[in-house]
């Protein structure tokens, strides 16, 4: 990762500054709507998406990519993840069905420290009342989420744009 200044805009570019050069990196709400833009399905792996003549990037080139290694990586942690948070929910639950957690509040303090712990909470939906608790996956969005696994994108200013 370049060294210098980092900041993230509200269209998901993370943009570092460096000493000689302005590098961007497009989040994955970004590439979303390249891809839309665009026309196209799922990005291949022989690495490219670029658009050139974006209206939302006036003399930019955007460079969207796929690394399979990252893909790996990220399908990997999310799934370990997912996994970790239902063991602990299942806990939850069990305790919640003998009688030994009662009360919405407590119950819910419960469930948030076991999300708050493994930060997957956008995959579940949760019920929780005063004797009860039931969760489950949201299967669509962990496959849009996983989707987008490995895809990385970059903005390179186009040189001589718009001089006369």
């Amino acid at each position: 990762m370049p060294h210098g200044r980092q900041a993230l805009s509200e269209a998901g570019i993370v943009e570092y500054s460096s000493f000689a050069k302005t590098h961007s990196i497009i989040a994955g709400s970004a590439i979303w709507k390249m891809k839309l833009a665009a026309g196209l399905g799922l990005f291949d792996e022989r690495n490219l998406l670029e658009l050139t003549h974006h209206p939302d990037y006036p003399g930019e080139r955007l460079v969207a990519c796929r690394n399979p290694q990252l893909a790996k990586l990220r399908a990997y942690k999310r799934q370990s993840l997912l996994e970790a948070t239902q063991k602990e929910l299942e806990k939850v639950r069990e305790r919640v069905q003998r009688g030994r957690l009662k009360g919405q509040a407590a119950i819910g303090l419960r469930v948030g420290r076991v999300l708050n712990k493994y930060k997957v909470a956008k995959h579940f939906v949760l019920e929780i009342a005063e004797k009860n608790f039931k969760f489950h996956l949201l299967e669509e969005q962990i496959a849009a989420e996983a989707a987008l696994d490995g895809i990385y994108g970059s903005i390179e200013k186009r040189v001589g744009y718009g001089a006369t």
